[in-house]
């Protein structure tokens, strides 16, 4: 499973506007915003930081460091769920 993840995680770091137009579609421009205002500090590196340390990777894994970084950044627990996993569908049509 870690390779589909990998080539999709680069892909993201590539093109990001196309995650964003892809999140938007699945929840709305609300949550495109949000979104947004936390990618580079809290998603990109936990993004990087998964290709560089994981040998296996899973979805799974993805979305729980997402969620992970995002609570840290200040959200909420169901915030920080809810884009953690809103994201998380929107890399696996990439």
């Amino acid at each position: 499973m870690s390779k589909p993840v990998k080539d999709a995680i680069r892909e993201v770091l590539k093109n990001k506007t196309k995650l964003f137009n892809l999140v938007e579609k699945l929840a709305g421009k609300k949550i495109r915003n949000e979104l947004e205002s936390v990618f580079n500090e809290h998603i990109e590196p936990v993004l990087k930081k998964m290709l560089n340390e994981y040998v296996a990777l899973s979805w799974t894994d993805v979305e729980k460091n997402l969620y992970l970084s995002l609570k840290k950044s200040g959200l909420s627990d169901s915030q920080a769920k809810n884009l953690a996993h809103l994201t998380t569908l929107a890399m696996k049509t990439f």
